[in-house]
């Protein structure tokens, strides 16, 4: 493992990790004494964008390439695909070069829209000059940048809206094991009690949502949490859960309603290319 800094306002606040590249056949097993697949899909849920990088002249997908593309499901916003080396092809083999990655590229990458393939020469070697889709390779290398620069911002906008839906994950919650605990009788009868409204947990849901006017989508899958409840060691009395703070639930629901929507605000003054300003964003890439 090595790293470096460089002077640039581009960088700034960004990591940049450059991954081995895919190795095929007994390499990919023997040469390597950790499983990458593995390595990646610690990454994955860690990191804010995924480059996935084709050399033009080596576009098929093997099934190595398969697994580790497998590995990054759940997190396919956050793939781009870049084709490099693409000023080395003519405009019918880029054409078809392209068709052909997209294809294969969507029976593992599954999404309803064509993936976006960007084209152009991202490595140290200049364009070819000569080739008249150069226009057309500094457009790509320059909405890539663009990508890139929205990153820090688009980030920022993800954890908040993270932190909100773990916010209102805990507020729900905290309403459904109150409202069981108040259900449990105080004296016998404790154990046919609780397997009833396990049974019954759909009616505590329903009952919580009206009751304090929660949308739906705020509630746990009621069959896991059912299973929860059911098997969870904490859980084997429900007459003993914490009795609900009710200002600890009053900060709770100030958090969600006002200092969310400030927090919001703040993020609104950042200008949609994240890192670069608009007198910074270069109109191409530099040579």
């Amino acid at each position: 493992f090595c790293g470096c800094e460089v002077p640039s306002q581009f960088a700034r606040g960004c990591t940049l990790i450059d991954t081995p590249g895919i190795l095929a056949g007994k390499k990919q097993t023997e040469d390597r004494l950790y499983s990458f697949e593995n390595v990646l899909a610690w990454f994955a849920p860690r990191v804010d964008l995924i480059l996935l990088m084709f050399d033009a002249h080596k576009v098929d997908i093997s099934d190595e390439f398969i697994r580790i593309i497998e590995s990054l499901q759940g997190y396919d916003d956050k793939v781009r695909v870049v084709m490099n080396k693409s000023d080395s092809l003519s405009p019918s083999e880029l054409l078809r070069i392209n068709s052909a990655l997209a294809w294969s590229l969507s029976r593992v990458l599954k999404a309803p829209e064509v993936r976006r393939v960007y084209v152009g020469s991202f490595w140290d070697e200049p364009l070819d000059q000569s080739n008249f889709m150069t226009p057309l390779f500094e457009t790509e290398a320059a909405c890539l940048l663009k990508d890139l620069a929205e990153v820090p911002r688009q980030s920022a906008l993800n954890k908040i809206a993270n932190l909100v839906a773990r916010a209102r994950t805990v507020r729900v919650q905290a309403l459904i094991l109150s409202e069981l605990k108040s259900q449990m009788p105080k004296m016998g009868g404790r154990d046919r009690k609780q397997r009833e409204l396990i049974a019954g947990l759909e009616e505590v849901f329903v009952k919580v949502m009206r009751t304090h006017q929660l949308p739906v989508g705020d509630f746990p899958d009621v069959d896991k949490f059912r299973h929860t409840l059911a098997t969870h060691e904490a859980c084997r009395d429900f007459s003993r859960f914490k009795k609900l703070d009710a200002s600890t639930l009053s900060a709770l629901n100030h958090v969600i309603s006002t200092e969310v929507s400030m927090l919001m605000s703040r993020f609104e003054s950042i200008p949609a290319g994240g890192l670069l300003g608009a007198d910074d964003a270069p109109a191409r890439p530099p040579p």
